[in-house]
């Protein structure tokens, strides 16, 4: 072998290995930066307290203690989730985004309570639609539901009702 061929193999080599190192370093900090952020996501939900009291009351389906709960704290609830849904992936290009495996796992209920669970999904979307319980009915729900404003939540709802059926 000849030395100037090494030479001409070495300067493409080294730079493609400095470039793979690189790239390596930028996917492992982003990565734990994803970790940190779906960390801070369940922090945020647990210590705001209205945010628990509703999850509670629709888990127990407490239709009592959902009463108490105001619009204003419904409509939070909700930004939240779509908060959630935002930093969902949804096609292989969103690297920079949160795994939906790590969201579903911590977030699931949250979703399908409000969207599938027939009992607090009449409970919810009467809060939403400014309703009595006895006024709401499923078309008018579902009608609410398949709007454009829901749909990404909707879409990330069937993931999470997808992984509760398992």
């Amino acid at each position: 072998m000849d030395l100037g061929f090494i030479l001409d193999v070495s300067k493409s080599a080294i730079p493609l290995v400095l470039a793979t190192l690189a790239l390596f370093q930028y996917l492992s900090a982003n990565s734990f930066r994803k970790t940190q952020f779906l960390s801070e996501l369940w922090r945020r939900f647990y210590d705001n307290p209205s945010f628990v009291k509703i999850f509670d009351a629709l888990d127990r389906k407490d239709i009592k203690s959902f009463e108490n709960i105001s619009s204003e704290e419904i409509y939070k609830y909700l930004a939240f989730l779509e908060e959630i849904t935002l930093f969902s992936r949804n096609t292989l290009f969103d690297f920079y985004k949160l795994r939906n495996k790590g969201l579903i796992h911590l977030f699931q209920y949250h979703f399908y309570n409000i969207y599938f669970d027939s009992e607090t999904k009449k409970m919810f979307w009467a809060k939403i639609l400014n309703l009595n319980l006895a006024e709401v009915t499923d078309a008018k729900i579902e009608q609410e539901i398949q709007s454009q404003y829901w749909s990404k939540q909707y879409e990330f709802a069937l993931k999470c009702k997808k992984s509760i059926e398992k």
